[in-house]
């Protein structure tokens, strides 16, 4: 099959492992100009929690070098699908490039947003310190907690908690101390431009509301671990078409 991914992201990413293996021809339509953003390994990663060998089956040069997937940079917002068509509008305003394809799948990217002096934690190498933690991501934000603890910083922080007052106390925070290097955990995320789906046309991303076949509940993907899921699943339906 000839397959369009528009958007990388790790479940979008496992997905075209996958179909690459199985002899399909893959081309990837990103904004992010580096590797495959793992947003929930990421820091885990540089303070090696996790095996760094993980992280390499979402380099660029794993994609590109190793399964020969065609990764082509482009901004999601000029990109437009259209059932099978994808169609990327120049920068001039004008049609530009045009394709069909057998399958497209739609992932969003999720970018790391740094502010001020804020630092990115999806990019920050913590050390023993002070820390002042920004963000709206709740669970993230507990997470950045427990990071800098694990290298023996402290933390400050008036950013929501996924976890209740009581259970806050019990941990490294550092209530006299006012300043710190800022880490933030806020991100945004950019999809393409959405005319028509079809039946040919799968979503894996953050930020899109999915429908519990079963339940019939709806819900919206965060985590990146939901989106390998996701990925596997579907590289398995069309493993071997």
């Amino acid at each position: 099959m000839k397959i369009a991914i528009v958007g990388l992201n790790p479940g979008t990413a496992i997905y075209a492992q996958y179909l690459a293996k199985d002899g399909h021809d893959i081309t990837v339509f990103t904004e992010s100009q580096g590797d495959v953003i793992i947003m929930d390994l990421l820091p885990h990663s540089f303070l090696s929690i996790v095996n760094g060998e993980s992280i390499k089956l979402f380099t660029r040069k794993y994609l590109e070098d190793l399964l020969g997937i065609s990764v082509l940079n482009v901004k999601l917002g000029s990109i437009t699908i259209n059932n099978s068509e994808v169609l990327i509008t120049s920068e001039a305003g004008g049609q530009g490039i045009r394709g069909k394809y057998d399958r497209v799948v739609i992932g969003s990217e999720a970018l790391p947003r740094e502010s001020g002096n804020c630092v990115s934690i999806y990019r920050a190498t913590l050390s023993p310190g002070n820390y002042v933690i920004n963000g709206g991501d709740v669970g993230k934000n507990v997470e950045t907690l427990m990071l800098v603890a694990d290298v023996g910083g402290r933390a400050i922080t008036n950013s929501p908690m996924a976890i209740d007052e009581d259970l806050l106390k019990s941990l490294p925070m550092n209530r006299d101390v006012k300043a710190g290097g800022c880490v933030s955990t806020d991100y945004d995320v950019v999809k393409p431009l959405i005319g028509v789906a079809g039946k040919g046309v799968w979503f894996v991303g953050r930020g899109f509301r999915y429908r519990d076949s079963l339940s019939g509940i709806e819900y919206v993907v965060n985590r990146d671990y939901q989106l390998i899921m996701m990925g596997k699943l579907l590289a398995m339906r069309d493993w071997g078409s």
